[in-house]
């Protein structure tokens, strides 16, 4: 074969001429052949998958899908190419170690991260690095999953980065290999039907499942919260009420560790008032319209007494 290719014009060539040969390409390189023989064979195969018709690099990519042993570089041109080059060659190749891919995975656009997340044989570093760095979409396709293995690491990061996506959430759940931290850390994200089968999977009783259901909101919470600029904050607060989440309980069992802006907004959302009015009166200028307000807004004399505390406390913190 290498004899021949002296004939063929690889630039200018007809592209009949280059599809067939990239065909004969892959399979020689599907092939045990002399050392010297394949690198002639690879350099053509450079040569190829940098072709300008897609349908040239588009056979040679399908052609050595399941070649073991390529070139780095020439596997790399391929599984970065478009999609209709690179999918096929990146739902079979073998050509890759588990670091490789794992490395290979930032380069990669969402419908590689996809076919690789759907994967049977993907390695924990692959599968670390697609968590990592994959959108929604490809991460959900890892939780679901079952073939492969997500290393603890892997599960917090995923719960790190969609803390408020319920739907993959519940795939979490659904996984067999959840340690029991994460299991109990994800009862509160989930949906009733998957919190319950997750507590009966466990065997988590019922006052112990209360008590983590309470902790978990208060940390999921403050993990968000974190996370949010001040800006964001009043919307979370509304969704948060919306769900049944805001109480004076749970702000006063937050404490001070929240924020300012979301002792305003779940104040306010909680009472009915507006923040610019909330603002006002958490000021403590009044101390009278601050008792009012509290009687007002239904809080016992204890619960008073306890934000009274944590006001200070914030306050004293942005002073």
């Amino acid at each position: 074969m290498v004899s021949e290719l002296n004939d063929l014009n690889l630039i200018e060539g007809d592209l009949l001429d280059k599809m067939l040969l990239a065909q004969r390409v892959g399979k020689f390189l599907r092939s045990d052949k002399e050392e010297k023989e394949r690198l002639v064979i690879e350099n053509v195969a450079h040569l190829l998958a940098k072709d300008l018709h897609n349908a040239v690099r588009e056979m040679l990519a399908f052609e050595i899908r399941n070649c073991t042993l390529l070139n780095a570089e020439l596997a790399e041109t391929i599984a970065t190419d478009i999609q209709s080059v690179s999918k096929p060659f990146l739902a079979e190749t073998p050509t890759f170690t588990d670091d490789q891919l794992a490395t290979l995975i930032p380069k990669l656009q969402n419908f590689a991260h996809v076919t690789l997340a759907k994967r049977k044989d993907i390695g924990e570093e692959t599968v670390m690095a697609l968590v990592t760095v994959a959108d929604s979409e490809a991460v959900t396709f890892v939780v679901r999953n079952h073939d492969v293995s997500i290393p603890e690491k892997g599960m917090l990061t995923v719960m790190d980065r969609f803390p408020d996506q319920t739907t993959l959430m519940d795939y979490m759940s659904e996984r067999t290999d959840l340690p029991v931290s994460i299991a109990l850390d994800l009862i509160e994200r989930i949906s009733a039907v998957y919190k319950n089968a997750l507590i009966q999977r466990y065997n988590v009783s019922e006052p112990v499942a209360e008590i983590v259901r309470k902790k978990s909101t208060a940390e999921v919470i403050l993990d968000r919260l974190n996370k949010l600029e001040d800006g964001r904050v009043h919307g979370y607060v509304i969704d948060l009420h919306r769900e049944g989440k805001i109480s004076i309980d749970l702000i006063l069992e937050l404490g001070p560790n929240l924020s300012h802006q979301f002792l305003l907004s779940s104040i306010a959302v909680l009472t009915g008032n507006t923040v610019s009015e909330i603002r006002v009166i958490l000021s403590l200028e009044d101390t009278k319209d601050f008792v009012r307000f509290c009687k007002g807004s239904g809080f016992t004399d204890h619960q008073s007494v306890k934000l009274l505390r944590l006001i200070k406390q914030v306050n004293e913190s942005l002073s």
